[in-house]
């Protein structure tokens, strides 16, 4: 059955407004886009009106720990099933805000909450995970206050492979890729909420790194590259990955790499602004709390060079669903704004949170985030035009419907 979707204006995710639009939907695809006058539409066909009309969003960079509190000890203390359920709120909260996609960067549950919604158990947005961060032992993916063993045991499920040397870290990719990950996530530098290494400290050899790529190209796998210090960024360019996350340090001269080897920047501001903001509520170390003030200086002004020198931008927010304050819904959508403060107009941080959001998962995209015949129908029908204040993307009451593969799944922020 065909059903249509007829709008004021239509955002295509491309760049480009099209004034008294109407969708054609048959099977969960776009068979038919454009001006109403085109169409034929009589009083006995299925029509739903909206003000305006834009493809689901994406957010490219979340996580679904399904934690209560910071403290990663508590983590491991947790029995994983409870995180896993926990995590089902996320995910549902994703899809009624809106976001019918989203690329888990790391963490156990990813694949097991993806074969959930898959099957129509929970519901949630089409989801693409990258399963357990690659990390090097002392490195971000290594909880230093805990004992290592906690780590490495079976009952902790914990969120990364511990890897050191090129044998391990083939063994690492293969052991996601075993688990059917869709993209393969590597920590290539310290992190700003790890106790001892720094963000500007480069992590793997070129050796390892480039061993885990070939892994991941193997099996046509995107990669995906924790990194913040200049040196970790450009070892991770040069190996091959595909998308670089936060690149906090990066400057002029390895964003025009960037551009030359095709990488994808997703900054991430959302993330370090919340923790920041909670940071006496989420009980941030006051030491680590002060890194993140520092770093969020400089990721503010370097992330305005990499706009200037034309790196393409995806929208991850890198919120990781603990608790209120961290918790995944209508806040992930912050991303777009603070796009827009690095450079991007608020037509490009749309582009930024649609149409490059496949583009995340490389030679694995899948055929959405963008309103053209042939795509999958993720569509998100609101009150108003985002372009004019991409705030209304944080208000439920904004959202008229979300469409998911083409059925009605989520409005004014309730599940259908």
């Amino acid at each position: 059955m065909i059903h249509y979707i007829q709008a004021d204006k239509a955002i295509d995710g491309l760049g480009d407004v099209i004034n008294d639009a109407v969708i054609a939907i048959e099977n969960g695809i776009i068979t038919k886009f454009g001006q109403s006058e085109s169409f034929n539409l009589t009083d006995s066909d299925t029509v739903f009106t909206t003000p305006v009309v834009m493809p689901g969003l994406w957010d490219s960079h979340v996580h679904l720990f399904g934690g209560t509190s910071t403290d990663m000890r508590k983590w491991l203390e947790d029995p994983t099933t409870t995180r896993a359920i926990r995590a089902t709120r996320s995910v549902k909260n994703l899809l009624n805000a809106g976001f019918t996609s989203a690329r888990d960067a790391g963490g156990p549950y990813s694949l097991r909450l993806k074969q959930a919604i898959n099957e129509g158990v929970i519901p949630g947005p089409h989801l693409y995970g990258a399963h357990k961060f690659i990390s090097q032992t002392a490195g971000h993916g290594d909880h230093h206050p805990s004992p290592l063993s906690w780590q490495t045991s079976e009952a902790a499920d914990w969120y990364s492979h511990l890897a050191d040397g090129i044998a391990e870290c083939r063994k690492a990719a293969r052991m996601n890729i075993r688990e059917g990950a869709d993209l393969i996530k590597i920590f290539v530098t310290g992190g700003v909420f790890s106790h001892i290494d720094s963000p500007e400290q480069a992590h793997f050899s070129m050796e390892e790194l480039e061993a885990i790529i070939q892994e991941a190209n193997r099996f046509d796998l995107a990669t995906a590259a924790h990194a913040h210090g200049r040196e970790g960024i450009r070892n991770a360019v040069n190996a091959g990955i595909t998308t670089i996350e936060h690149g906090t340090y990066l400057d002029e001269s390895t964003a025009q790499l960037m551009v030359e080897k095709n990488v994808i920047l997703v900054p991430t501001f959302h993330i370090l602004k919340v923790f920041l903001a909670h940071k006496d509520e989420l009980g941030l170390p006051e030491h680590i709390a002060i890194k993140g003030e520092e770093t969020g200086k400089i990721h503010a002004e370097n992330i305005k060079i990499a706009v200037k020198e034309g790196v393409q931008i995806a929208a991850g927010s890198d919120l990781v669903g603990l608790g209120d304050a961290l918790e995944h819904g209508h806040g992930n959508a912050a991303e777009l704004v603070w796009l827009t403060e690095a450079g991007l107009s608020p037509m490009e941080a749309i582009v930024a949170a649609t149409s490059t959001g496949p583009k995340t998962l490389g030679q694995g995209a899948p055929n959405s985030g963008s309103l053209e015949e042939g795509k999958v129908a993720d569509l998100l029908c609101l009150e108003s035009n985002p372009v004019d204040d991409l705030t209304i993307l944080q208000n439920k009451n904004q959202i008229n419907r979300v469409y998911k593969s083409g059925n009605a799944v989520s409005a004014k922020g309730q599940l259908l």
